[in-house]
């Protein structure tokens, strides 16, 4: 449930370890996430090899209309979900 509403509510999900899987059951996982979300980026990755600008900047999540339907709570994660929050005052250089 966790793993689906972090879906939900992403701009981007990073699906990792394809090549772990037949392509069967890659184009079902993909199909479901895209079902959860079907504005979000999809990026698919082996080893977690991925072009890191294609994940920043992309500026189309609105925290303040997102915290009106869904307001922020303290909790804890699942065992094997994993978030983290990346804040900087300057800009990065990539």
């Amino acid at each position: 449930l966790e793993a689906k509403e972090q879906i939900a509510f992403a701009d981007v999900v990073l699906v990792n370890k394809l090549d772990l899987i037949e392509e069967n059951e890659k184009e079902n996982l993909l199909h479901e996430i895209q079902g959860i979300n079907p504005t979000a980026k999809l990026i698919e990755a082996t080893n977690c090899e991925v072009d890191i600008p294609s994940l920043l900047q992309i500026q189309t999540f609105k925290t303040k209309d997102t915290l009106q339907i869904y307001p922020h709570k303290e909790h804890n994660h699942l065992e094997g979900v994993k978030s983290f929050v990346l804040r900087e005052e300057r800009p990065l250089d990539l």
